[in-house]
């Protein structure tokens, strides 16, 4: 079985944890199952060195030329010609997102040749932000509902995403849930590097908070630094690293920090990847997420795998996912002294916190390996042959 799979990005620092999972998913396809993955994706910030890896494991990454990159538009018109050629080589389409250029070829081009696919929307159904929701609104009407309507199944990470589909007009009986695998094998022997004293100058002795993720409005990093200068007032020996690349919210950042005179203890690295990001992970004691939304527990479960206890926001289906498995603590969404105040009793609780984590990292190993987790996208893949 071949089946392809379809997303604007084709790297990590540009795409995310979505383009992450894509990979991820496609190798452990390539190497777990019967279905023989193709990845097409849009050619703004593509990744070569990524290219190569999943090369490695039998995985063809198609790419288009897209345009107006700056606007967010990324406009492929070589997919008018070029998406009927991917098409008839596969047998189920696994789109990555619901509202794309991309994603509207490939439609026409799938109706045309009558290939059934499924809609992976990781997050990106609902609408958020006020900015945006006026343009999602327009191509829900325009195209969106016709896309929603003729999809086979739409994939749900947890119990937030599949009410979310429903509340957006999926049939129940259409929504499958699969939760998102984890490479646990990448991290059973972590190297630390010592990163955050060598490079970063941060003493091994300073009790040291993580956030890992873009520098978007969504992922409430300005509501961690809140946490962390309330935090500051009672204790003395501890820093803020910020890891991931920015997508507007730097400078806002950056300028908060300094508003609360505390530029000697907040390190902002850019994107990290790698070995060094997860060795940055294991060297931190704290792993917090603040996002205003965020599907599923991503990050912190990578925290987990890392042996790094996990804070988390109580609003999102992140904290369901840590509630499920009992994995870490959560705090008041938005409430900075409460967010002080976790942090705080995981450090005085610091070994119980550890055995915690310790045992939520077996429970992910056991349910969410790829080996074992792949395998629900074929059933699923197989559901819409037949």
């Amino acid at each position: 079985m071949k089946v392809i799979h379809i997303f604007p990005f084709f790297s990590i620092s540009r795409g995310g944890g979505t383009t992450w999972l894509i990979t991820e998913i496609a190798k452990a396809q390539a190497t777990f199952t019967n279905v023989i993955p193709l990845i097409h994706s849009g050619s703004f910030e593509f990744d070569p060195e990524l290219k190569n890896e999943i090369l490695r494991f039998g995985v063809e990454v198609k790419t288009s030329k897209s345009y107006f990159n700056k606007f967010n538009i990324f406009f492929m018109p070589g997919l008018l010609f070029s998406s009927y050629k991917y098409l008839r080589q596969v047998d189920v389409i696994h789109f990555h997102l619901f509202r794309s250029y991309q994603n509207i070829i490939f439609y026409f081009a799938a109706r045309k040749l009558n290939k059934p696919y499924i809609i992976d929307a990781h997050g990106s159904l609902p609408r958020h932000f006020k900015k945006k929701k006026f343009k999602k609104k327009i191509f829900d009407v325009l195209i969106g509902n016709k896309i929603l309507k003729n999809a086979k199944f739409f994939i749900a990470e947890n119990e937030l995403s599949l009410s979310e589909c429903v509340e957006f007009g999926v049939p129940k009986e259409k929504v499958k849930i699969i939760r998102p695998p984890f490479p646990v094998k990448d991290f059973k022997n972590i190297v630390v590097l010592n990163l955050l004293e060598n490079k970063y100058n941060i003493s091994k002795s300073k009790k040291k908070i993580l956030f890992v993720g873009r520098l978007h409005k969504i992922k409430g990093v300005d509501l961690i630094i809140n946490g962390f200068y309330e935090l500051s007032k009672r204790q003395k020996d501890i820093h803020l690293i910020i890891m991931g690349p920015d997508e507007g919210e730097l400078s806002y950042l950056k300028n908060l920090v300094f508003k609360y005179n505390l530029a000697e203890k907040v390190t902002f690295t850019g994107f990290i990847g790698g070995k060094d990001k997860l060795s940055i992970i294991k060297e931190c004691d704290i792993c917090i997420q603040s996002s205003l939304y965020e599907q599923g527990a991503g990050v912190p479960f990578e925290s987990v795998l890392c042996g790094t206890p996990i804070l988390v926001s109580d609003n999102s289906g992140a904290a369901m996912d840590v509630r499920r498995i009992n994995a870490g603590l959560l705090f008041n969404h938005g409430n900075s002294i409460d967010l002080a105040l976790k942090i705080e009793y995981i450090f005085e609780n610091y070994s119980h916190i550890k055995n915690q984590t310790k045992i939520a990292a077996e429970k992910i190993n056991e349910e969410l390996s790829f080996e074992n987790a792949t395998k629900n996208y074929t059933f699923v893949y197989n559901d819409c042959i037949n």
